[in-house]
């Protein structure tokens, strides 16, 4: 049984139910896949921000979902973000950092970008300058391991990242979001597309490339 999703204006949503493959978002009665815009507002978008170090960083996101109605108890949050932080970095590289813990929690996201760079114990030893932070529920299964996954396939594109960097407001870094996302969809769509072509008419299916080998037939 899976549960309508609400919207509130802090960007925090507030009822979800299914796997994390079939989780589908309702906006405006449309029903479609999740969208890290979907997350995160102006008000959790934080700009060439100084702090000392990682905690800092983590500090002042988690201060930014507390004062947007995102969590019920933000020591308790706090707590359980350096605790998995401290089992292994969440430094993806690139100077990238997606921090991210569960608590008594509504699905939420937090970002900053930093005026200098911290030293984050990355995996490729780079120090971090953009930070996300994931806000799930105890009983959210496997959701903040989907935005994960969103965000790390977004954050792979390096002029992307340095678009991120050099925005001037958290509306233009939302809109630097979402124009990717809708590229995203829109590749996606057109895959599936053409994909479902070449499994109801073979005739469609790209061509062979040249040189490769055939199916064995006996």
């Amino acid at each position: 049984k899976r549960m309508a999703v609400v919207f509130v204006k802090t960007g925090c949503i507030f009822g979800f139910s299914g796997s994390p493959q079939d989780r589908m978002f309702e906006a405006k009665g449309e029903s479609r896949p999740m969208q890290i815009t979907d997350l995160l507002v102006p008000e959790r978008v934080a700009l060439n921000m100084q702090v000392a170090d990682k905690a800092m960083a983590i500090h002042a996101m988690v201060g930014m979902l507390d004062r947007t109605g995102c969590l019920r108890d933000a020591v308790e949050y706090e707590k359980n973000v350096l605790e998995r932080e401290a089992q292994g970095t969440t430094g993806v590289g690139g100077g990238v950092g997606i921090p991210h813990g569960k608590s008594n929690a509504v699905p939420a996201l937090a970002a900053v970008t930093l005026r200098e760079a911290i030293d984050y114990q990355a995996l490729d030893g780079a120090p971090v300058q953009l930070l996300f932070l994931i806000a799930a529920p105890d009983g959210a299964n496997d959701l903040h391991i989907q935005v994960l996954a969103r965000l790390a396939q977004l954050l792979m594109e390096p002029l992307f990242c340095e678009e991120l960097k050099q925005a001037a407001t958290p509306e233009e870094f939302l809109a630097v979001i979402a124009k990717r996302e809708q590229g995203e969809t829109a590749r996606e769509a057109r895959a599936e597309a053409v994909a479902e072509a070449a499994l109801t008419e073979p005739r469609l299916a790209p061509p062979r490339l040249a040189g490769t080998a055939r199916p064995f037939q006996r």
